[in-house]
């Protein structure tokens, strides 16, 4: 009886070991639906402006619908974008630039704003 159990105990051990080995090996394929990156980059910059027009407040309602009007924009699904983000945050120095360059776009849009509502004023 003992050494059923140990029997039984290894053979969990062995499937479950099985099991994490092929969820791994599923999360190191790309997505068959990646969104390309300067699309992704995109999407990085309209969630900050839904962020700072909406605050991050997940329950807010106009927030959901500017987000639904964003995926629909785009073509993409939310599980899609969800793919597509999980296989680019697997590179940590490479999403840290991608959101650099995301960054950079949303500054230097403000810039162009600035500018432009100066030469109104002036």
């Amino acid at each position: 009886m003992f050494f059923e159990r140990i029997k039984l105990k290894a053979a969990g051990f062995l499937i479950l070991t099985f099991v994490l080995l092929g969820g791994l090996a599923a999360c190191n394929q790309q997505p068959d639906d990646l969104i390309p990156e300067e699309i992704y980059i995109d999407l990085l910059v309209e969630f900050e402006l839904i962020n700072f027009l909406y605050g991050t407040e997940a329950d807010s309602l106009a927030q959901r619908e500017f987000l639904n009007l964003l995926f629909n924009s785009y073509n993409i699904s939310p599980d899609q974008f969800d793919r597509s983000h999980a296989w680019y945050e697997r590179d940590i120095d490479a999403q840290i630039q991608r959101k650099r360059r995301a960054v950079d776009r949303i500054n230097e849009a403000y810039g162009q704003v600035h500018s432009r509502s100066r030469e109104q004023v002036d």
